[in-house]
């Protein structure tokens, strides 16, 4: 998992060939070697630029595709099937519900922010990533 991934093709958009992240995903062969990146689409450019540099060219359906993002509904049940399988949220109880504002934003962190979060302490994630106002 990349956290500021999207930071990174901002930063690294002039000399993307060189980098270590780079060599890496040209290891990707597609079959025993893959990869996944879900990029908002306000770093289009970025992502551009990277496949440039991976000599691997963007065709839609086969290896580009846009997603809409999550209805505030789906966000929650997404984030709490992720709360559940890492032990952060308890399974089905009135805690286990994603900390997800009126206006549909959500203050979890998924991926990494999730994975160190110890079993039955959703309080504590809670601590770590108040809900925004």
């Amino acid at each position: 998992m990349l956290d500021q991934f999207e930071q990174w093709l901002h930063a690294e958009r002039q000399r993307m060939e060189g980098t270590d992240l780079a060599a890496a995903l040209r290891q990707a062969d597609g079959e025993r070697v893959q990869f996944l990146l879900l990029v908002r689409d306000d770093f289009w450019l970025g992502i551009s630029c990277l496949f440039q540099a991976l000599e691997i060219p963007l065709v839609e359906g086969q290896n580009l595709r846009l997603a809409d993002l999550f209805d505030p509904r789906h966000a929650r049940r997404v984030l709490q099937l992720f709360g559940q399988a890492y032990g952060c949220l308890p399974e089905r109880t009135s805690q286990s519900r994603p900390p997800i504002d009126s206006q549909g934003r959500y203050s979890a962190a998924l991926g990494c922010e999730l994975l160190p979060c110890p079993s039955g302490a959703p309080e504590a994630h809670q601590r770590r990533h108040p809900r925004l106002d």
